[in-house]
């Protein structure tokens, strides 16, 4: 059957824009937050942030009255897949309008950029001097992050399943996926207990990081940040401005925790650690953190660039976790550790986290399927009557997941392809260009070279940057989702 087979029916645009609406409305909260910051510290940008917040509000009550008679008409994958690549783009337009407004931010493609790359939690910025901005957008531009983690989450875990069945929308391989298809039929319930664990994690955050150096504003922030594995901070020099061991464990904690799935960290939160454990993708994802880690922190001892074994210890192990939880956030500039590191963090940009977490990427959970299956046709190839199929937790791969991970991999490779060559052709040198296109599309944020993590991404031309905020967002919403209302049968009856 053809991939588009299933979705063709006409589209319920009453229901796209009720939802739409309901979303531009659920920002207004949030500015208004970061406006009553910004009264109590710097009061210049109060009209940039109520400009949004009329902009905001009619926009979203345009949508829902267009939208009221949604409910009259029948919704499922079409409307999930269209409301979804729709909203990104949508709060991406609304949400720079404060950066803009104010003249912080004042060229457009440079205000999408920086929101897009916070509300698909990417990390990357334009901003040369972000001490510059006064605290209001700086909290707006951290609770972008943390909006655009809860809203991947909740989007895996509730809305997926509820619009797309038994997954069609996206692989099943991702979120609950096929390591964890027994949480599908409760999904919506399931997502609203992973939604007070995002909470209480950030919670939980903010207090440790306010112990430490950071004042209430700044571990606010960073929390906001760090829990949604986005990688934004308060400071250019990001984590190293603190120059805190206590401040990079805590971070390595819960950049950790939020490259981890979800509804495992909710099993161990819920007296069933064992869940975590016996968890096969969690597993791997574990195994490649620590050898990794560790063959960093040899490697930048043995070459001399850190003297002493522990700090060699604490930097290497912090990059690792940032960079394959796809956060971003950085100790020391990891992009003078020579050749070697740099292969390592492109293939752990690559890969990234687990499935049903905050973090980018290809995922451990498709790429230990991509392993077992290349296994299984070397084992072929001496027994070729053998029947050998994937096993993943005890259980069997359906053969048609199988197939969807190799076709997920060989979109995620085509699309980062593409994006070296569209980035050459800008003018980028070849191995930046390839970190660049790695690092938006796994959202990794700090790429390498010209755009490593001392430096920003102001370097990239007005259309690069609008090319690479789009492929952030397609890399979030996990490629096909995007793809999908480009095909000619999405809008067939």
């Amino acid at each position: 059957m053809h991939l588009f087979d299933n979705i063709r029916r006409k589209v319920n645009y009453r229901f796209v824009a009720r939802m739409l609406g309901f979303l531009c409305l659920l920002e207004i909260p949030f500015l208004i937050l970061s406006l009553s910051v910004g009264l109590f510290y710097d009061k210049s940008i109060v009209w940039s942030f109520l400009s949004a917040i009329v902009a905001m509000a009619a926009v979203g009550g345009t949508l829902l009255v267009a939208g009221r008679e949604a409910k009259h008409y029948k919704s499922g994958r079409k409307e999930a897949m269209l409301t979804v690549s729709l909203a990104w783009v949508t709060l991406s337009l609304l949400g720079m309008l404060p950066y803009i407004i104010s003249g912080y931010i004042p060229n457009p493609a440079d205000a999408f950029f920086e929101t897009m790359s916070g509300f698909t939690t990417t990390g990357a910025t334009i901003l040369d001097n972000i001490e510059a901005l006064p605290k209001g957008l700086l909290l707006w531009r951290s609770i972008t992050q943390w909006q655009g983690g809860i809203g991947i989450v909740v989007f895996a875990l509730a809305l997926l399943p509820v619009f797309g069945g038994s997954g069609s929308l996206v692989y099943n391989c991702e979120a609950s996926g096929v390591l964890h298809e027994k949480f599908m039929p409760r999904a919506g319930i399931m997502a609203k207990k992973v939604t007070n664990i995002y909470l209480i994690l950030t919670f939980a955050c903010v207090l440790l990081f306010w112990i430490g150096p950071m004042d209430l504003f700044d571990a606010v922030c960073h929390a906001l940040t760090c829990v949604c594995s986005g990688g934004f901070s308060t400071r250019t020099d990001s984590l190293s401005y603190y120059n805190s061991a206590y401040t990079d464990v805590v971070a390595m904690l819960f950049m950790f925790l939020a490259a981890t799935n979800f509804s495992l960290i909710y099993f161990a939160f819920t007296g069933k650690p064992k869940k975590l454990i016996q968890d096969t993708e969690f597993r791997w994802f574990l195994s490649i953190v620590v050898i990794v880690g560790f063959a960093s922190s040899v490697w930048i001892y043995m070459k001399g660039i850190i003297d002493a074994p522990l700090e060699a210890l604490r930097h290497g192990f912090f990059q690792v976790i940032s960079l394959i939880s796809t956060t971003g956030y950085y100790t020391v500039d990891y992009d003078g550790w020579l050749s070697f590191f740099a292969l390592l963090a492109l293939c752990i940009m690559f890969v990234a986290g687990c499935t049903g977490s905050t973090s980018g990427g290809l995922k451990v959970g498709r790429f230990l399927i991509l392993v077992k299956n290349l296994l299984n046709e070397i084992r072929k190839r001496t027994h070729p009557n053998a029947v050998l199929p994937v096993r993943a937790d005890n259980i069997v791969i359906p053969t048609r997941f199988v197939g969807q991970v190799g076709t997920f991999f060989f979109a995620y490779s085509m699309l980062i392809l593409l994006c070296i060559l569209f980035l050459t052709v800008e003018g980028i040198k070849l191995d930046s260009a390839v970190s660049v296109a790695v690092a938006c599309i796994s959202n990794s944020g700090p790429a390498l070279e010209s755009f490593g993590p001392t430096e920003s991404y102001a370097a990239l031309g007005s259309v690069s940057k609008i090319v690479m905020s789009l492929m952030m967002m397609i890399g979030r919403l996990e490629i096909f989702t995007v793809l999908a209302v480009f095909h000619g049968g999405f809008w067939k009856d």
